[in-house]
């Protein structure tokens, strides 16, 4: 290219330089430091809901009871609730009630709306966590698939994108 084509094109190519590092940084935000689930079913109700986006980090060394995580099991992402930790013996019953080390576990925004719950004993291992979901009367957690490695967190939950929509000029959020 000449220097005459260069300089007469100059904000083109300012605008481009400018655009691949803004896809750079994109790339490095979402594909290293940070994630997104869509949630695909209502089993997280009532803290998140069915299409609502996750964003999630990826760079965390320690997980806390009640975190919300982003977990894969059998190539397939969950998003749950970590109720038990490393070390804990886990029991749940057919209420959807959890016990931890023989304690009933402090829980808040937990659906209950059916009898549907597993009974499931466990007691966890280093770097296991005990992952459930929120809506009891789903079995997409560690008491269908038991404990959940910490090699299969893929994150700790950050930030809920609600979904909503526009009829007739008003913003209605998914309820």
């Amino acid at each position: 290219m000449s220097k005459e084509f260069i300089k007469k094109h100059s904000e083109l190519f300012l605008a481009l330089g400018k655009l691949a590092i803004f896809a750079l940084v994109l790339f490095i935000c979402f594909g290293v430091i940070l994630g997104i689930k869509t949630m695909d079913a209502d089993y997280m109700n009532p803290a998140v809901k069915y299409r609502d986006n996750i964003v999630y980090t990826k760079f965390v060394d320690h997980y806390s009871l009640r975190d919300v995580v982003v977990y894969k099991y059998n190539d397939k992402v969950y998003v749950g609730r970590i109720v038990g930790m490393p070390g804990d013996t886990i029991t749940t019953n057919s209420n959807g009630n959890v016990f931890q080390n023989g304690h009933l576990a402090y829980e808040t925004n937990i659906n209950y709306t059916s009898k549907r719950s597993m009974e499931v004993e466990l007691t966890l291992k280093e770097n296991e966590y005990f992952v459930i979901c929120d809506d009891r009367s789903q079995n997409f957690d560690s008491r269908q698939f038991g404990a959940i490695s910490n090699d299969n967190i893929k994150g700790q939950a950050i930030i809920i994108l609600r979904r909503f929509e526009i009829w007739n000029g008003k913003v209605h959020y998914t309820k």
